[in-house]
């Protein structure tokens, strides 16, 4: 509870409640007592995200291969693979997707069907906001790279069925299962090393302001980030690519080079964070600052921005604390 985003360090609330809409998409199954915000009937539970959820009911299943130990094909289930592009990229959205309004219970969709009958989803990333699994269906469908093949799904990448490596070589050579690396237009103008690194440019982890934490060490701190399934040319991800590259080099001539870029990409974060300040968005403008020093941490006039934004953000929240308790009471 202490750990969640929006908490604060040490300090539990367990008064939050964790409503139907929530565990539609972080279980199986909930038997929701009637009447209630946050009740639940233990006894019918299925925690987690288990078979029935992209397979359909097993019941039938279960039974008829209890009867008929002999038949090794899959009877009274539904098989993804075998569903249309469409409904198996909906299969996906139900979680991965926005969280949009729902037209009937959400445990009540089975796989094969149209989602949207079930949940009204905005249809592309810049029409939602919604962040916990950052859009991923809306991104993947707004990328040129899902565009440009006539499609792909979440299985071309993921094995669900496996507990995938976190390290990137296993999910770039699903990459380069349809791309060349000599194919990159940024090949020559990348060090040998990065040629490959199609992930750190394409789909580079993002942070989100629905998802800061509040730590001994600071607050609003980003501290999760979410792979971007945009697939795309991603600017500021090919150029943080190489400065983190170069500087970590010995050769004074890449170092420089180094230097070169931290000094563009500060300038550019510089200027949002100063249009974002005179918008009256602190939270935002608070983060863009903090990416700046991330490229240089020692610049007096970026911590200057910094603390600005940190006060404003902290003045918002103890206002709308002051609020919401003069409702309250």
């Amino acid at each position: 509870w202490a750990n969640a985003p929006g908490y604060r360090d040490g300090t539990a609330n367990f008064e939050r409640a964790i409503i139907t809409r929530c565990l539609d998409c972080h279980a199986t199954w909930v038997d929701h007592v009637e009447g209630t915000t946050s009740s639940y009937n233990r006894a019918g539970m299925m925690l987690g995200i288990g078979c029935e959820r992209c397979h359909g009911p097993a019941d039938e299943h279960i039974a008829y291969h209890d009867a008929n130990p002999d038949d090794t094909v899959g009877r009274h289930i539904i098989a993804p693979a075998s569903l249309p592009l469409q409904r198996r990229l909906e299969m996906c959205a139900q979680c991965h997707g926005d969280a949009g309004q729902l037209i009937r219970p959400a445990f009540t969709y089975r796989p094969g069907e149209p989602l949207s009958a079930y949940v009204r989803q905005k249809q592309t990333a810049a029409d939602s906001t919604f962040v916990h699994t950052a859009n991923q269906i809306q991104r993947l469908s707004d990328s040129p790279c899902f565009q440009g093949s006539g499609g792909f799904d979440c299985i071309t990448c993921h094995d669900t069925h496996e507990v995938e490596p976190r390290h990137m070589d296993y999910f770039i050579q699903r990459c380069l299962d349809c791309h060349q690396r000599e194919h990159c237009g940024m090949a020559e103008q990348l060090p040998a090393d990065l040629r490959g690194a199609c992930i750190d440019c394409h789909m580079p982890d993002r942070g989100a302001i629905e998802t800061l934490f509040h730590t001994r060490d600071g607050d609003y701190l980003d501290l999760l980030k979410m792979t971007e399934h945009r697939i795309a040319v991603h600017h500021d991800a090919t150029e943080t690519v190489r400065w983190r590259y170069y500087a970590q080099s010995d050769d004074p001539e890449l170092r420089a080079k180094a230097d070169q870029i931290a000094q563009r990409l500060v300038a550019e974060r510089v200027a949002e964070a100063r249009r974002l300040d005179e918008a009256e968005r602190p939270l935002e403008a608070l983060l863009t600052w903090r990416q700046a020093l991330r490229f240089d941490p020692d610049n007096a006039e970026l911590r200057a921005g910094e603390q600005t934004a940190l006060a404003a953000q902290t003045r918002h929240d103890q206002a709308k604390a002051l609020w919401r308790a003069g409702n309250q009471a």
